[in-house]
C-alpha cells in the first residue's frame, strides 16, 4: 500500500517543484491544482494497472445453454436468486464495487478445474469475443464459472468522504516511480500555441522515463506478479 500524501510529497518536491501548480510560500500544491493532479494520477495509474498484473479479481457466472454471448459489465450483476438470460453474474463481495475489468485471466468450472479460453477443443468451449464479452457454447446445462480477472485500480474521487491523510493506493512500492513520471509527462505536454517547446521536451523526457522503468519492472518479473490475487481456487488449495 501506497499513501497518496507521500506520491503528493514527492511530486511537488521534484517534478512539480518549480511549476505554476505549486505555492511558493508554502512550497505545497498551490489551492485548486490538486484536482488536475488527480486527474492525472489516476490516469497514471489505469495506465500501469492495464499494463501489469497489479490487481486481479473474481466474478461468478451462471451461463445458461440457450445463451452465447456474456458481457462482463456491472448492469448483468444481480442476486443469485435472479439469476438469468439478462443478468448472469452473481453479487458477491467481490464485485460490490463495481466489475473494473481489463482482461480475463482465467476460467474455471465448479470442480475447480481450469477451462483453456480460445482452445476449440475444449468443451465447453469458451471465447473472448471482445475484452469483456465471453461466447460460451457447447453447454448441455446450467453451469457456474468463476471468471479471474486482471482488474483496474480503484478511482481517487475528491469528494466529502476524501482525506489526503488516510487515503491510500493499493500498488507495489516499486511502481512509484512510474507512476510520477508518467504524471509528470502529462502536467508538462504541451496545450496551445503558447506553450513552450521546453515543456514539450520535459514532457517527453518524463515519458521515456518512464517507459524505460516499465521495462526494467518488467525484466525483474513484476509484469506477472499480483498484490491483490482473489482466487478461491488458490486460497482452498483446488489448484
Amino acid at each position: 500500500m501506497v499513501d497518496l500524501k507521500l506520491i503528493i510529497s514527492l511530486l511537488e518536491n521534484g517534478e512539480l517543484k518549480n511549476t505554476g501548480l505549486i505555492n511558493q510560500k508554502t512550497k505545497q500544491l498551490a489551492y485548486g491544482s490538486l484536482k488536475s493532479v488527480i486527474e492525472h494520477i489516476n490516469l497514471g495509474l489505469t495506465n500501469l494497472f492495464s499494463r501489469f498484473n497489479l490487481k486481479q479479481n473474481e466474478l461468478v457466472l451462471h451461463a445458461l445453454p440457450e445463451v452465447r454471448y456474456y458481457y462482463l459489465r456491472d448492469n448483468r450483476i444481480a442476486l443469485a436468486s435472479n439469476m438469468n438470460r439478462e443478468t448472469y453474474i452473481e453479487r458477491t463481495d467481490a464485485v460490490k464495487d463495481g466489475i473494473n475489468l481489463v482482461q480475463v485471466m482465467e476460467i474455471f468450472n465448479e470442480l475447480g478445474s481450469r477451462i483453456s479460453i480460445n482452445d476449440r477443443n475444449e468443451i465447453p468451449y469458451i471465447q473472448t469475443s471482445t475484452y469483456d464479452c465471453l461466447n460460451i457454447s457447447s453447454l448441455n446445462s446450467a453451469e457456474k464459472f468463476y471468471v479471474i480477472y486482471k482488474a483496474k485500480p480503484k478511482t481517487i474521487v475528491l469528494d466529502s468522504s476524501f482525506s489526503l491523510d488516510d487515503y491510500k493506493i493499493d500498488m507495489p512500492d516499486a511502481f512509484i516511480e512510474p507512476l510520477l513520471m508518467f504524471v509528470a509527462s502529462k502536467i508538462f505536454r504541451p496545450m496551445g500555441a503558447n506553450n513552450s517547446t521546453a515543456n514539450a521536451d520535459k514532457s517527453y523526457a518524463c515519458y521515456q522515463q518512464y517507459e524505460a522503468q516499465c521495462l526494467q519492472l518488467l525484466q525483474l518479473g513484476l509484469a506477472s506478479q499480483c498484490n491483490d490475487t482473489v482466487n478461491k481456487f488458490t486460497q482452498n488449495g483446488w489448484v
